[in-house]
């Protein structure tokens, strides 16, 4: 969800209820840069944003971020990503800036 204010546009995710009354937002003040990809594994969130690969707890506690500001084409630096999707062991990143399919391990996000 984007909001907008006085020249400020912050990137957070929004949780909501079943019945689709907003609860909350986290990943806010800077921690998230244009979040394109989400998934949920194992009790944690997972998002790919800006150039990082970032872990959140369910609560939206911030947990590990992986990758830097700028764009990097080796292991754990990516462009772009734009979708994660989690296995037990591995975390596989669709890192569209790089065109590639990028593996890590899921301990990196732990």
């Amino acid at each position: 969800m984007w909001r907008t204010g006085a020249q400020l546009q912050t990137a957070c995710i929004s949780v909501f209820d079943p019945d689709g009354t907003f609860q909350r937002c986290f990943g806010d003040n800077g921690i998230l840069d244009r979040p394109k990809g989400i998934t949920v594994h194992g009790g944690q969130v997972i998002v790919a944003s800006g150039h990082c690969i970032t872990s959140f707890t369910l609560n939206g506690d911030l947990v590990r971020r992986v990758g830097s500001s700028d764009a990097g084409s080796g292991l754990c630096q990516f462009a772009q990503p734009c979708d994660v999707r989690c296995t037990d062991n591995a975390v596989y990143v669709a890192d569209g800036g790089n065109r590639r399919v990028h593996v890590i391990p899921r301990q990196s996000l732990l």
